[in-house]
């Protein structure tokens, strides 16, 4: 196996193992987000499980009333976790800082409103 191909097969088992502890402290902690549990205010990602459920329903409606950057998510972590499979990393990495600071002034009119 080649090293980018271990490095990145690396970074997939760290991310499941993440979510699996994740979900593990949710589920003997009884938090449903950590965010609003210790701030007392919603996430940028507040409703995106909802969205993902929608989505698989195909209720792209649902889903963007949920959360709006969902798929703009799904994208930015998929990009920066397989950075290496494009030429331009430059490029890769404007596009996930972009649909982050997107993200980040959807959540801050959801806030204001």
């Amino acid at each position: 196996m080649q090293r980018a191909q271990m490095k990145m097969l690396l970074k997939h088992l760290f991310l499941v193992i993440l979510i699996i502890l994740v979900l593990s402290a949710y589920i003997l902690l009884d938090i449903r987000c950590p965010f609003k549990y210790f701030l007392g205010i919603t996430c940028p990602t507040c409703g995106m499980t909802r969205s993902l459920l929608s989505l698989t329903k195909l209720d792209l409606a649902a889903s963007l009333n949920y959360n709006p950057m969902t798929v703009f998510m799904i994208a930015a972590i998929w990009l920066g976790l397989h950075k290496p499979l494009f030429r331009n990393e430059k490029a890769v990495n404007a596009i996930v800082i972009t649909l982050a600071v997107i993200t980040f002034v959807v959540y801050l009119i959801n806030i204001i409103k």
